[in-house]
């Protein structure tokens, strides 16, 4: 009744409070114009607005990259009882094999406790070409228009761009950054590796960027410009869909998916050269891409 309505409301506004001083902790450490621009983007303004629990997801991750390894595992496997997709951040362990592999193990086996309830969910779900991302999303969107390309090829080319970008052919994916602190790179694992994550494997309504906020920290510390200024201006984009789309009509839209896919091809760029560097096994599997010369990113967490 009332009381529970009332016990609702007092919940949903004490998250939206916690959720926003996340969001203020970054704003006040980057002191950049493009974190405030973010937090105030449409698709974070969604999120509060929907109420959804994708807020208390990101509270525990983001509280998860300032904590011991112990409790930063106990947030995770809250954050993925509540909903699966944080097992995508497994590789912020990458560092602590024991932990990483203990996560991965608690979390393989809630997913298979839960595959049959994730089946109908999934099922239930559809797919949205309009406020979402995804290669799905964009394979709806595609559908509406005389390209009508194929979600796997999509996929195919999505891939393509990565090794593109990974090879670093062009100035523009020269994506070496100054030394950036340990949180800044734990924020950026776990914000990238969400994004990367369900773009791949699922449709997912817009709300769900507002894990991009912890890559800004990283991507601003990105030395070269033209890259920098492109990876914000994209993640600027991708937030605001609905303003584009007021502006500038379907092909708003268009520069809005057209973003969200490069930022897809960026961010996993970063992820893997970060993560080589602990895991010999993927550099060398890598190695058939002919690469530029280029520093190695550091890897502090």
């Amino acid at each position: 009744g009332l009381h529970n309505e009332v016990n609702y409301l007092v919940f949903m506004l004490s998250t939206v409070i916690v959720f926003l001083y996340c969001c203020y902790c970054i704003v006040s450490k980057t002191r950049s114009v493009w974190s405030l621009l973010f937090v105030f983007s449409g698709s974070t303004l969604l999120a509060v607005e929907r109420g959804n629990n994708d807020l208390i997801i990101f509270i525990l991750l983001f509280l998860s990259a300032r904590t011991t390894s112990f409790l930063r595992l106990l947030s995770i496997v809250t954050a993925t009882i509540l909903k699966i997709f944080p097992i995508l951040v497994l590789p912020v362990f990458i560092k602590d094999k024991k932990i990483m592999l203990t996560l991965a193990v608690l979390c393989l086996g809630l997913l298979a406790w839960m595959w049959p309830q994730l089946l109908l969910i999934r099922a239930g779900t559809p797919v949205a070409a309009g406020l979402s991302y995804g290669v799905a999303s964009i394979a709806a969107a595609a559908a509406m228009t005389p390209l009508k390309i194929p979600q796997f090829w999509l996929t195919v080319m999505l891939i393509a761009s990565v090794f593109i970008a990974y090879s670093g052919s062009f100035e523009v994916f020269n994506l070496d950054t100054e030394f950036s602190d340990i949180q800044n790179e734990r924020w950026f694992i776990l914000g990238a590796c969400v994004y990367v994550g369900t773009f791949i494997f699922s449709s997912n309504w817009d709300y769900r960027l507002i894990f991009l906020i912890m890559c800004v920290p990283y991507l601003l510390s990105i030395k070269n410009y033209m890259p920098r200024c492109m990876m914000l201006v994209c993640l600027f984009l991708t937030g605001n869909q609905l303003a584009l789309y007021a502006a500038l009509g379907y092909f708003g839209l268009a520069i809005n998916i057209f973003a969200k896919c490069i930022l897809f091809s960026f961010l996993t760029t970063m992820l893997l050269r970060l993560i080589e560097i602990e895991v010999p096994f993927l550099k060398r599997m890598l190695s058939f891409i002919p690469t530029f010369p280029r520093r190695a990113l550091r890897f502090n967490a």
